[in-house]
């Protein structure tokens, strides 16, 4: 079993970035499963999370005023991100769960929910996470593939 991973510290800044985590797969293999965590899921500052929603829900409607207790309905705030995989062929799919720890397989004959099946051949592959939301200021993401 072959083995790579990868961890990272992101915050505020990184919201809508993407962050590409390559890796080279040293020959061709029959499976490949990619693990993700992120933590911490949820924001635990409830003034700044109430700040922020009261400003979104502003922007969505104009002519009016939120309270609190409109604010409040919206929390808590979540961290979210999103998970692509490609292969030295190209794009094989994309996962939006909200689950903070996932795992991915891809073999020639299956794949997992928002991904196609593919050979695992030997070269350069990408896993990207996509920072839909970040409401913490620190958040650990960790990658690890494993191949077989």
């Amino acid at each position: 079993m072959w083995i790579s991973e990868q961890t990272i510290q992101i915050g505020l800044q990184d919201r809508n970035r993407h962050i590409a985590f390559a890796f080279d797969i040293p020959c061709d293999m029959r499976q490949l499963r990619v693990r993700t965590t992120y933590s911490p899921k949820y924001g635990t500052d409830t003034d700044r999370m109430r700040a922020w929603t009261r400003q979104a829900l502003r922007a969505a409607y104009p002519d009016t005023e939120p309270d609190d207790a409109q604010a409040d309905a919206y929390l808590p705030l979540t961290n979210h991100i999103a998970w692509s995989i490609d292969s030295p062929s190209g794009a094989l799919g994309t996962e939006h769960r909200a689950n903070p720890d996932q795992e991915h397989t891809v073999t020639p004959q299956w794949a997992s929910s928002g991904f196609r099946p593919a050979p695992i051949t030997a070269g350069r592959w990408v896993v990207t996470a996509t920072i839909n939301s970040v409401v913490t200021d620190r958040v650990t993401v960790t990658v690890r593939i494993e191949a077989e």
